[in-house]
């Protein structure tokens, strides 16, 4: 890749693509896919695409080449064929395995809600839930549980709750890895929407731009009001880096 001069890392959902009521429902516009394949085909850029998605979903639903992916909120990394697991993860497969049968039964509280498993996590969707009361029943039992088995952590997203290792790892440390990595001397820019953007925001600080995507209070140093502002940013660094 050259010396890149330029890390350029984005959430998935709800940054680049829009949100869907499923997963497996967003697609990523043609005219965004267009203007990462136009930065991340520059020498002195590096692209990296940085989801809670599993990795091989998101470089599916991504699909290019020479960007650098990071999946499972930074558990799981891949770049050019090179890739990584995060070493606490195969320690709490035993955990995850309990913890997301106990949320996949935990389900029936809540109408609408259910269990993706994406390997180092896992994901309980409640965009469709429309009980609330059984919604809090559903998120009270699941932290029960993940307290009695141990070793891992509930982070609540938009209208998600994931479930993690407990280890000091998140979206913010993932890229900071990638830029020892790929990019040490690069400037940074760091663009996201979603809770657990916040945590690379925070990591980020003074470290990098970071740009949050929508309304509400954020610890990023900048803001744009849309997706289409998103690509926005992309061409205007594509004309002027």
């Amino acid at each position: 890749m050259g010396k890149p001069r330029l890390l350029v890392a984005l959430d998935f959902d709800g940054t680049l693509a829009p949100l869907a009521p499923r997963p497996e429902l967003a697609r990523l516009p043609e005219a965004t896919r267009a203007a990462l394949r136009a930065l991340a085909a520059r020498a002195d850029v590096v692209v990296a695409v940085v989801s809670g998605r599993g990795l091989r979903d998101l470089q599916t639903k991504v699909g290019l080449a020479r960007v650098a992916y990071a999946g499972n909120h930074g558990f799981e990394l891949a770049v050019d064929g090179w890739r990584w697991t995060h070493p606490g993860v195969p320690a709490r497969r035993a955990a995850l395995a309990r913890a997301l049968a106990d949320a996949t039964s935990l389900c029936r509280l809540a109408h609408g809600a259910w269990v993706e498993d994406k390997g180092p996590t896992f994901t309980v969707h409640v965009r469709a839930v429309r009980d609330r009361a059984g919604e809090a029943a559903l998120r009270a039992g699941l932290s029960a549980a993940l307290r009695r088995i141990g070793g891992l952590r509930l982070v609540p997203g938009k209208r998600v709750y994931e479930v993690r290792p407990r280890v000091d790892w998140d979206k913010g440390r993932a890229v900071e890895l990638l830029r020892r990595l790929l990019a040490p001397r690069a400037a940074c820019v760091y663009v996201g929407d979603d809770v657990t953007d916040e945590d690379a925001f925070r990591r980020l600080a003074g470290k990098a731009l970071t740009v949050t995507v929508g309304h509400g209070p954020s610890a990023a140093s900048h803001r744009v009001g849309s997706l289409a502002a998103v690509r926005r940013l992309l061409d205007a660094l594509l004309r002027g880096y």
